[in-house]
């Protein structure tokens, strides 16, 4: 399979594609301290070697960069600059002709587009087009509003809170960024200017929330979303022009570089093509003794906020299985699971033909934007005792003919949520590129319906899984956990139990890396069959919260080891479907809470005091 992705990188014309391709979309001037060589520019590879796709001069109509936000629009895939006077929004709308181009209008508008009585602090459209804004700083509140860009009418507004004595002193001093998975991230105030993540902001429910991250070094006036990284901008409009890079994986924020290309950055946005990939093993029948039929689910999504040409799935089975060993392959989309209107490849054999779809198609970037599908063939020759792994890939590409932005990214094990475990907005992280195992045998007599883990509390993991009811008994089931996915280690042993199909079991550990797990069922024969893998991700703070007894019965108790915390915090719990199930003050150290009444099932302990919400998984499991 690796040759297999060298081959689609090489037919690409570069060296290097990913699952992530983001292109620097900044306002100010192509002259580091310029301001009046007012313009716009599109800058790739920014975070390793920065080139100029286009630079598109702005004056006229303005003649200096202040005073000006710039947004880029996924649901028109077009460019807004607005220009703030004292009391109104003048609106300019630019089209580069993306998806295919990078290129300046002709003519560039020297009218505004819209113009009204609407002066936002800053504006960023999420993945639906919507416009959002942040303004009315009293205290330690302001107001976010989802506005309409050709009125300035307000469509949604509440309230957004920030932790006690670190709020920004200004909102004039910023920039907002939504990355495409719906993650807000802000950077306002001056001396010091500060960072947040802003959760909670697009339900009708609560206030939202301006989670503290850090305080920077210098003014940003600019912010803008970057594979997988949050890049905060500003200038001394002299002789620096700087950046500081935030990994949203490691929440590592980098020392400050210089600003790409040397330009001012006045305000930015980013322009993502963003492909993602899961695939998992539907099922399988066994024929003979080497032969059998499977099943592969697949599930794509363009994860960026721009539309995908030339999109595309490779599944080379031939390479798994043997080219001479596959046949009566038949693809199926799934009802539902195809609102772009992709047209499949009536060629696609799966060994000299491997494009599950015909050429130059697009994938939207909004809510239509994936495709699901099912890969039905046979597979002979299949070696006992073997482990077959698969992996398939999703491509597509922007930009100008000759010099366009690919990206590719390789099948994550599991189903649509398995795509990017990490909530970074990468698909192309570690974690989110494992291959599809199918284990070949005689047919299985134990079957997984599912594998799941959790970090309960600090030092304690749960993992949870079900069968299908077997036909033979089944006599215990190990469990195993890696860091590496090289040295699987046995965590413990669950003994089967005749008429149960869910089980579980609590993992005490030290590491707070990635920990993957995966369980192992025995028959009494000795024979075994291996599960799919979970995995419980980096802890990325201690907790002080503990909740006993985990799994819960009829009544769990969770105490704190804050002794700071105030007579507002609440303690609230949310099912699998985000629905609160309890809800009540815990002004106090511990609380018990009855959970006679709650189903058996997975829940989300919420803590909520200062501005910061604490979160802990609860297994409710009733004898």
């Amino acid at each position: 399979m690796v040759g297999l992705l060298l081959l689609l990188c090489a037919a690409t014309g570069r060296a290097q594609s990913k699952a992530i391709n983001s292109v620097i979309l900044n306002f100010g001037s192509n002259n580091c301290g310029n301001k009046t060589a007012v313009s716009f520019s599109s800058i790739g590879n920014p975070l390793s070697t920065p080139f100029l796709m286009s630079s598109c001069s702005v004056n006229p109509p303005f003649s200096d960069v202040f005073s000006k936000f710039i947004a880029y629009n996924p649901k028109d895939n077009k460019i807004y600059i607005n220009d703030i006077g004292s009391n109104d929004s003048k609106l300019y709308v630019y089209n580069m002709g993306l998806p295919d181009s990078f290129t300046c209008p002709s003519p560039m508008p020297v009218t505004p587009t819209f113009n009204y009585l609407y002066v936002p602090n800053n504006f960023e459209f999420d993945i639906n087009g919507d416009l959002w804004s942040i303004r009315n700083l009293k205290d330690s509140s302001a107001i976010i509003e989802r506005i309409d860009e050709a009125t300035g009418t307000i469509l949604f507004a509440k309230i957004v809170k920030f932790p006690f004595n670190l709020a920004p002193n200004t909102l004039t001093s910023g920039d907002i960024v939504i990355i495409p998975n719906g993650r807000m991230f802000i950077v306002m105030g001056n001396k010091p200017c500060r960072f947040y993540e802003i959760t909670n902001y697009n339900t009708a429910i609560g206030s939202a929330r301006a989670e503290y991250i850090r305080d920077m070094p210098k003014p940003c006036y600019g912010i803008q979303f970057l594979n997988g990284t949050i890049e905060m901008t500003g200038t001394n409009f002299g002789s620096s022009c700087y950046r500081y890079v935030y990994d949203i994986l490691t929440r590592v924020t980098s020392g400050e570089q210089q600003f790409q290309l040397n330009h001012t950055p006045v305000d930015n946005s980013s322009i993502t093509p963003a492909t993602g990939l899961s695939k998992r093993l539907l099922g399988n029948s066994n024929i003979d003794s080497v032969t059998e039929d499977l099943a592969y689910e697949i599930y794509a999504r363009n994860m960026g906020n721009v539309r995908l040409l030339n999109f595309n799935i490779t599944e080379d089975l031939g390479a798994v299985f043997g080219a001479g060993n596959v046949s009566a392959v038949n693809v199926i989309l799934l009802p539902g699971g195809n609102p772009c209107g992709l047209v499949l490849n009536p060629a696609f054999d799966g060994v000299t033909n491997t494009k599950l779809f015909n050429d130059n198609q697009t994938l939207s970037n909004l809510q239509n934007g994936y495709v699901y599908l099912q890969v039905h063939f046979r597979a002979t020759n299949l070696i006992r005792n073997k482990i077959y792994y698969n992996t398939a890939f999703s491509k597509g590409e922007i930009g100008n003919i000759g010099s366009r932005i690919p990206v590719i990214d390789s099948s994550n094990n599991g189903g649509a949520n398995a795509i990017d475990m990490q909530s970074d907005g990468d698909a192309g992280d570690a974690v989110d590129n494992r291959p599809t195992p199918y284990y070949f045998g005689m047919l299985l007599p134990i079957k997984f319906i599912s594998i799941k883990a959790a970090r309960v509390s600090k030092g304690l993991n749960s993992i949870t899984w079900s069968i299908a009811p077997p036909p033979v008994p089944v006599d215990k089931f190990v469990i195993e956990y890696t860091e590496d996915h090289t040295n699987w280690q046995t965590a413990g042993t669950v003994a089967g139990k005749e008429g149960t199909t869910s089980f579980y079991f609590n993992h005490t550990i030290g590491s707070t890396e990635n920990i993957f797990y995966r369980v192992k069922a025995y028959e009494g024969s000795g024979k075994w069959y291996l599960s799919t893998e979970a995995v419980v991700k980096k802890a990325e703070a201690d907790q002080s919260i503990q909740i006993f007894p985990n799994p819960a019965d009829k009544m769990v108790n969770i105490t704190s080891t804050d002794i700071n915390y105030t007579a507002d915090r609440r303690i609230y719990i949310v099912d699998v479907n985000g629905k609160r199930v309890a809800d009540q003050s815990f002004a106090k150290k511990s609380i018990d809470i009855n959970t006679t009444a709650l189903p058996s099932g997975h829940y989300v302990v919420n803590i909520a005091d200062k501005g910061t919400v604490t979160s802990l998984q609860l297994v409710v499991a009733h004898k």
